[in-house]
């Protein structure tokens, strides 16, 4: 049975580590003829401090739509990164590490992993339209049968259940419209996306954005924060109570796999 590395005691080792590192550097200079010795040290060292660097401790901050989470992060890390302002600011989770600049990266997600999904909703909302025929979430034919049928299903059916709207009607609508956002990036097969500091507003674009979202992977931001031990992750939440079923089940899922959790409480807005 493993356990997880307690975090204070594994910053006191980086900081030991560091320190013999030093030292060891400066026999080097001093006593080279045992350089072929402490070369052996040195190279035992590193591999140590690499698997220090290499543990992070996710930090999540939840809780309802508008309550200030995003607003909280900003303030630890003073300066305003995450998006903030009226109605839903973030849709996507979006982890904070450590970094020696500000830079923001986005992954999406592979071409076969979103027609997989396309075509599962489709097929479940659809079915007796569609049959056995397969649709492709990159064929213009079919995204545009898919649009007049979604078009048809809006006019003759309920879409909200319990006040949230119809799951694969609202995840089908988010891959057509997203799709169009991104259809440059797919056809360059550039899936992987940095942006500078100077770029922290198009980053912000993907994240802000529910239908972008849909095909979004991971949304990273780096940046130096000094508050915070280098190994803590922190990770803007989207709202427990947001109206997207798919928003929420990303929510429920970073319950379940973060250690911590960091629950903000709106005074102005109070518990939902």
């Amino acid at each position: 049975m493993t356990s997880t590395p307690d975090p204070a005691q594994l910053s006191s080792l980086h900081a030991r580590l560091e320190t013999m590192n030093n030292i060891v550097r400066g026999l080097r200079i001093t006593i080279p003829e045992e350089q072929s010795k402490l070369d052996k040290w040195l190279a035992t060292i590193h591999e140590l401090l690499r698997f220090s660097d290499q543990f992070s401790l996710p930090v999540t901050v939840i809780g309802p739509v508008k309550s200030g989470k995003s607003t909280l992060l900003n303030t630890l890390l003073g300066q305003n990164i995450l998006p903030m302002g009226a109605g839903i600011t973030t849709t996507f989770v979006t982890a904070i590490h450590h970094g020696n600049d500000l830079h923001d990266e986005i992954s999406l997600i592979p071409p076969d992993q979103a027609d997989n999904l396309f075509q599962k909703s489709c097929h479940f909302l659809f079915a007796s339209e569609l049959g056995e025929s397969e649709v492709s979430l990159f064929e213009p034919d079919d995204r545009q049968r898919i649009k007049q049928l979604l078009e048809d299903f809006s006019q003759k059916t309920t879409l909200t259940r319990h006040g949230s709207f119809d799951r694969d009607y609202q995840l089908l609508k988010n891959f057509l419209t997203g799709y169009g956002s991104l259809a440059d990036y797919y056809q360059r097969e550039q899936l992987n996306l940095s942006f500078s500091q100077e770029q922290l507003e198009q980053f912000r674009g993907f994240i802000t954005n529910e239908p972008v979202s849909t095909f979004l992977e991971q949304a990273t931001v780096f940046f130096p924060f000094t508050i915070l031990p280098k190994y803590v992750v922190m990770q803007d939440c989207q709202g427990l109570d947001t109206p997207s079923p798919g928003q929420q089940a990303l929510a429920i899922q970073q319950l379940a796999t973060s250690p911590i959790l960091i629950y903000v409480i709106s005074s102005r807005m109070g518990l939902r």
